[in-house]
């Protein structure tokens, strides 16, 4: 089991990647998601003007500006590991969602270069 000290920069490094992964946008406004196994947990990020975060994972918020990272007295490690794990594998899968329409977007690009290569055969 890791520490509480490892677990705290993990969760900031999650923070960083979803700030990372939206491009800290809106500013001034909230991004509302869910994750967990039935997408239960809610996620919340709200990005300042300045493009600084608070980033909630169900109740672990991380808060870039004030550098610090709140959570309930009566969570354990596990429940922090779990809230964690769930809150990773959420934009894993969002990742893989957009390689794969990245992917299915090339694809479709080379075929239209196919098609556009036989239109102009047949004008020539």
């Amino acid at each position: 089991m890791e520490t509480i000290e490892e677990l705290i920069e993990k969760f900031k490094k999650l923070a960083d990647e979803y700030a990372n992964f939206v491009e800290r946008e809106p500013k001034g406004d909230s991004i509302y998601m869910c994750f967990g196994d039935n997408n239960e947990k809610q996620m919340r990020l709200y990005f300042a003007i300045d493009g600084d975060y608070s980033i909630t994972f169900e109740e672990v918020t991380i808060n870039e500006w004030g550098n610090t990272i709140t959570f309930p007295l009566n969570y354990t490690l596990k429940d922090l590991e779990k809230t964690y794990n769930d809150a990773k594998k959420k934009l894993d899968e969002k990742r893989e969602i957009i390689k794969e329409k990245l992917e299915k977007a090339k694809e479709e690009i080379e075929c239209l270069k196919k098609i556009i290569k036989e239109l102009e055969k047949e004008i020539n």
